[in-house]
């Protein structure tokens, strides 16, 4: 059981030091008559928040701002 305990900790440490980094885009976008458009996501927190997501390669920011805008709100 120790050796269980030292080897997590080390899988802990090294996940804590090498993990990739995530990038990720929120949009703020309004509706015709100016109300700002927010999600609730079926995952994670029930508040409401700005649509957005993971920054998708080969996109731009506002690309991937706008792709995730349109899949949040069902719009392909």
């Amino acid at each position: 059981p120790m050796l269980y305990r030292w080897g997590h900790r080390l899988r802990l440490l090294y996940f804590y030091f090498r993990r990739p980094a995530v990038q990720g885009v929120r949009a703020i976008a309004l509706t015709p008559d100016n109300q700002v458009v927010l999600v609730r996501h079926t995952y994670g927190s029930p508040a409401w928040m700005l649509p957005g997501g993971g920054l998708i390669a080969g996109l731009s920011a506002a690309e991937s701002a706008l792709q995730e805008l349109r899949e949040e709100i069902g719009m392909q």
